[in-house]
């Protein structure tokens, strides 16, 4: 959306006159038609969403996402981290933290809650 414009005549640097005479002396010349018209454009982006806020909101929202999800999972465990490392230790060697088997066997290509039947 464009909400506003401004033009402007401005006259052409020297250096352009020098490396473009022939096309200044077609410029002067009144029976030459149609003329060459030198524009330069140039504009000024506003933006209305300021993406560093954005960014800084949203990622915001997912740390909160993701500390809820682990006080989600905590209470599910019924707050005990150290019973779950206990048996995520377990489940990855084959015997609890006291050292009996528990008959699974690490690298066996089973997992420990599988049934046998």
């Amino acid at each position: 959306e464009i909400r506003a414009v401004r033009a402007d005549t401005v006259a052409v640097g020297r250096k352009y006159l020098k490396t473009h005479k022939s096309l200044v002396q077609e410029f002067h010349n009144h029976t030459v038609w149609p003329k060459h018209l030198l524009v330069r454009y140039r504009w000024l982006e506003q933006t209305e969403v300021d993406a560093k806020f954005s960014s800084a909101v949203l990622l915001g929202m997912c740390a909160a996402v993701g500390v809820g999800c682990l006080i989600s999972a905590c209470a599910a465990y019924n707050g005990s981290i150290a019973d779950f490392v206990d048996e995520i230790f377990t489940e990855e060697h084959g015997d609890d933290v006291s050292g009996h088997e528990t008959g699974f066997k690490h690298g066996s290509g089973r997992h420990a809650s599988y049934d046998d039947d």
